[in-house]
């Protein structure tokens, strides 16, 4: 899997409370290592985003960015199982999709590749970079409230 994949950083505009347990984040735009104009990138997330809701299910838009190439990618964040995101992305043609569960977080290939989980985030570094991210996309009046996020560096994430 690309390396790209586990640098990728997620912000959203929405508040994060009515978030489900589990969700994916599917985008449409060019993989890893293909060229397509914005207008390109632009029209297949209208596509997606009319596809999605046309199912009617909870979903969120979400921004995946490099913190080192300053690259953007607008996606969703829906409540999906990995199955039927993995479907939805092999109709749009991607590579592979991100999976939270609870507080597990990992990136699995969607093509014929397709395992239930091809690889977790490396370290805790990864999660937080998603963490951070997420955060970054909060109110300042969410920011300030007494919520305090607590990582068990002893214990894999959903143990």
């Amino acid at each position: 899997m690309h390396p790209a994949y586990f640098q990728t950083c997620f912000s959203s505009r929405h508040g994060t409370e009515d978030w489900p347990e589990r969700f994916v984040i599917i985008t449409a735009c060019a993989t890893t290592g293909e060229s397509w104009t914005d207008a390109m990138n632009e029209a297949e997330n209208r596509k997606l985003e009319a596809v999605l809701q046309g199912r009617g299910q909870w979903m969120r838009a979400v921004t995946g960015h490099s913190l080192e190439t300053k690259y953007l990618e607008p996606g969703w964040a829906v409540e999906l199982d990995w199955e039927q995101g993995c479907d939805l992305e092999d109709q749009f043609q991607q590579d592979a999709i991100y999976v939270v569960d609870g507080d597990a977080l990992s990136v699995t290939y969607c093509d014929g590749r397709r395992t239930r989980v091809a690889a977790l985030f490396p370290n805790e570094a990864s999660l937080l970079r998603l963490i951070s991210a997420l955060l970054c996309g909060q109110s300042d009046e969410w920011l300030t409230s007494k919520i305090h996020l607590k990582m068990n560096p002893g214990h894999p994430p959903g143990a």
